[in-house]
């Protein structure tokens, strides 16, 4: 593994340093009596965010993201198919919201749910991750602008 000319090699990566694995921020998402977090559903793909000061994240990245199969699934064997679906279909995924976050001084928390039960359609997985980060962007966008105003 080498590095390709002009970094090709290095642009659908997930490093480690953009995975959501504190246990505050993740807690954060899904406190209801919160009111800056966000839900955003597209088919089998439901996304829970919150948008928190870099200075909160332990290691500085612009995103960090999480997976979670949803509780329909009871073999583990499912449930790891579905999170390296939704890893996958993330990662290809992810540079419209990674360039709008770079720039920012702001983190996005960003938890990843699965909706949808058996048998597993992973393109249907790729399609609907696509169609909610692309939605997921333009409310970010919209909301910055907004606040621009």
């Amino acid at each position: 593994m080498g590095t390709a000319v002009d970094g090709l090699a290095s642009r659908h990566t997930f490093p480690r340093s953009h995975r959501l694995k504190e246990h505050r921020l993740i807690r954060a998402l899904f406190d209801r009596s919160r009111n800056d977090t966000g839900t955003l559903a597209q088919g089998t793909i439901r996304l829970v965010y919150r948008v928190v000061p870099r200075a909160d994240v332990k290691v500085p990245a612009p995103l960090k993201v999480g997976v979670a199969p949803g509780r329909g699934l009871r073999r583990a064997v499912d449930r790891n198919r579905v999170k390296r679906h939704m890893r996958e279909a993330y990662r290809h995924q992810q540079h419209a919201l990674r360039h709008l976050f770079e720039a920012r001084g702001d983190t996005l928390t960003l938890m990843i749910l699965y909706r949808g039960g058996l048998p597993l359609d992973p393109p249907r997985i790729q399609r609907d991750t696509a169609r909610a980060v692309t939605r997921l962007a333009e409310r970010l966008t919209a909301s910055t602008s907004d606040a621009g105003t």
